[in-house]
């Protein structure tokens, strides 16, 4: 066995050769090559009638000046959707910018069928190559989330593509996606940085429903209905606020921030956020610092399915009125703002119940899921129609809300 020591010694040291020779990063692309694409945006290609108008004066303007006017894209089978995205400038970022001034981001876009073609087409024309390995948020445009053919094929895009990870923010734009994407914030220069702030010091407000990508497709696909947070452009600020109702795979509507607030209490899903209510006309916020829900389903006596969802929360009043500091110990005054906060928190959560439930017809709770786990005696009975059903659901809301701290004052 001593003997053959040399010759396995001389083929484990060929072994590491080679292996150290045919390893390594074959896609190896240098950085000043590179598209870092942070922020990706998704519009249906179509022309406002503005947008008309003023591709026919340039056109006639170029015809009076000699020229020949450009070709516009035309609505077709190709030009389907618009494709936007935005890369910061990494040699700047990394302080090798030099004498003359550049731009701390290249906006770019272009229009197509699909992502794919897009997304290539664009790679073309910057001749660098794109990454989407760190992209941080994925808007939509109101218009292409209302076109329910379009926004599946979009949808499938995402799913299939290996480089867009399911944990980035997915938005509806109320609006157009590419003006929200080019728009120049007066904080942060990097607009998916910039979003993906939004997102982070926004969470606890429950006032937008913090769903990404993967918990949408995911709901999707479960049940054809989601809810997604929804972006609203200012003029140099971009806010999210509020949520977008998606029904059969189409926009069919938006919820605002106190619905949205009240959709995520009945689904457990508060985090904080404060609630204003009036106790003898003075207001009194209310910060909440735990909520959660209990459901109770049971038939009433005409057989009729009802759902009793109690709302429960915990928190610290954090203003009154200067100079009467002493009815905030008052236990029974106490007892009236909870009151007060109970009978809001009731009343917010049934106006979004009946607007889902008669208005839209969406249970994006997910109630059918709810039904199946914990009470499948009663989904067998009306799982299979749970969509006609649903509208027809007694709902009952109770709250139980506790202050547990009045504030300190100096």
């Amino acid at each position: 066995m001593l003997k053959n020591l040399p010759r396995r010694m001389t083929s484990l040291v060929l072994v590491i050769a080679l292996a150290a020779g045919i390893s390594g990063c074959w896609d190896k692309v240098e950085i000043d090559d590179r598209a870092f694409v942070l922020a990706l945006a998704i519009d249906k290609f179509e022309y406002s009638e503005e947008e008309k108008a003023r591709v026919e004066e340039q056109g006639a303007e170029e015809e009076q000046q000699g020229m020949t006017p450009k070709e516009y894209p035309a609505d077709s089978r190709r030009n389907r959707i618009v494709v936007s995205i935005v890369y910061p400038n990494v040699g700047l970022l990394g302080g090798k910018g030099g004498l003359i001034p550049e731009d701390m981001k290249f906006p770019m876009s272009t229009v197509g069928p699909d992502i794919y073609e897009c997304l290539s087409q664009l790679a073309i024309s910057m001749s660098k190559d794109i990454f989407l390995g760190h992209l941080k948020a994925v808007l939509v445009g109101e218009g292409l989330a209302a076109d329910r053919q379009l926004f599946m094929e979009v949808l499938d895009d995402m799913d299939r593509n290996s480089e867009i990870s399911r944990n980035v923010y997915f938005i509806v734009v109320e609006g157009k996606a590419q003006q929200a994407l080019f728009i120049e914030p007066l904080v942060e220069p990097i607009i998916g940085t910039y979003i993906e702030k939004i997102f982070e010091t926004s969470a606890r407000s429950s006032r937008f429903h913090q769903k990404k990508l993967g918990d949408v497709l995911r709901s999707l696909d479960i049940h054809g209905d989601a809810l997604a947070p929804r972006l609203v452009m200012r003029e140099r600020e971009l806010a999210v606020a509020g949520s977008c109702v998606i029904k059969d795979y189409r926009h069919a509507g938006w919820l605002g921030e106190i619905e949205t607030r009240a959709v995520q209490w009945i689904d457990n899903m508060v985090r904080g956020g404060i609630i204003t209510v009036y106790v003898d006309d003075i207001p009194v916020p209310y910060e909440i610092t735990e909520a959660g829900r209990e459901i109770k389903i049971q038939h009433d006596a005409g057989g009729n399915l009802r759902m009793h969802i109690l709302l429960k929360g915990e928190g610290n009043i954090v203003g009154y009125k200067f100079a009467e500091k002493q009815e905030l110990m008052d236990d029974k005054f106490i007892k009236s703002i909870e009151k007060a906060i109970e009978e809001e928190v009731v009343a917010e959560c049934t106006g979004v119940m009946d607007k889902l439930q008669h208005q839209f017809g969406v249970d994006i709770w997910g109630f059918s899921e709810y039904l199946r786990k914990y009470h499948p005696e009663i989904y067998d009975e009306v799982g299979k129609d749970w969509e006609e059903i649903f509208p027809e659901v007694k709902m009952l809301f109770s709250s139980d809300i506790k202050i547990r701290r009045i504030g300190i004052t100096k």
